[in-house]
């Protein structure tokens, strides 16, 4: 069955819940599931699957029945119909930050800065994905080459090296590697000078590609603008909800041929502006 801590979108869980379950049992069809839910109409799953309708209070209990979630569980998806249905800003980041308190996060271990070994270089985050993809033939030469860019046999080796010793592959038998979880994410609150490092490689990296690979190869987008400390608080959770969503994407992958790099950057490009300086200043000018 599909793991609720791997979802933001409520509809998008109900959507592979159903799908799972008919999968197992053929008889247990969206008819039977709203059914249990005491929901008489045939077409209301498929509404809120496309986002025609939205869950209330009661047939939210009345999916939970159906759904047969434990606690906090159950917990979790009112959480997550919360945050896709909030009406402000303000809610949306309250009820995204009791999605991050709840989950349990199975689906992606939180690593700290203790782990400097694994930001020390950008390509032992990028190995970590490739080695697992395919077999494995002891050419650590060839598997280097698989990078892009490239790097040395000695520097494949000390990545698959590094990433043995931290727990975060294993060799289930010899060539075939596996991720002991299944995302790894540094978390929001991690400062370390390694992270800051591990983040400038990355950065370097994504500078380097408008050169290195074709418009439709790679994904490139930036907007300036103006806000407050409070939108710019907010931006900040959707930021990480986007970022969340990414992870639940990658994490239901089970086709991947290719490791790629999300960077998502917000900075500022002026210092702060006293609202009241500004005016005066302003009011000054008009009488030049």
């Amino acid at each position: 069955m599909v793991k609720i801590y791997a979802y933001i979108d409520y509809r998008l869980f109900l959507k592979d819940f159903q799908e799972a379950r008919h999968t197992r049992n053929k008889s247990l069809s969206v008819r039977s599931f709203l059914q249990q839910a005491g929901i008489k109409s045939p077409s209301f799953f498929k509404q809120v699957i496309d986002r025609k309708r939205n869950l209330t209070e009661r047939t939210t209990q009345q999916f939970l029945q159906a759904l047969k979630l434990p606690e906090a569980e159950a917990k979790y998806f009112r959480a997550m119909v919360g945050f896709d249905q909030a009406k402000s800003s303000v809610e949306k980041q309250m009820f995204y930050q009791k999605l991050r308190d709840l989950g349990e996060k199975e689906q992606v271990k939180i690593i700290g800065a203790d782990a400097f070994a694994f930001y020390e270089h950008w390509y032992i985050s990028a190995m970590r994905e490739l080695i697992c993809m395919q077999a494995f033939d002891g050419n650590f030469r060839l598997l280097g080459q698989k990078l892009s860019p490239p790097i040395s046999a000695r520097e494949a080796r000390h990545a698959v090296k590094t990433l043995l010793e931290l727990g975060f592959i294993v060799e289930i038998e010899p060539g075939i590697f596996q991720q002991k979880d299944a995302l790894l994410h540094t978390g929001f609150e991690v400062q370390s000078l390694a992270v800051r490092n591990f983040n400038r490689q990355m950065l370097k990296l994504a500078q380097d590609s408008l050169d290195r690979f074709a418009i439709e190869e790679r994904t490139a987008v930036g907007v300036t603008l103006s806000v407050s400390p409070e939108t710019y608080e907010l931006m900040q959770t959707e930021i990480r909800t986007f970022q969340d969503r990414i992870l639940q994407l990658a994490a239901r992958e089970e086709k991947a041929t290719q490791t790629m790099q999300l960077c998502v950057s917000l900075f500022p490009l002026t210092k702060p502006v006293d609202k009241a300086e500004s005016k005066a200043q302003s009011e000054d000018e008009s009488y030049d």
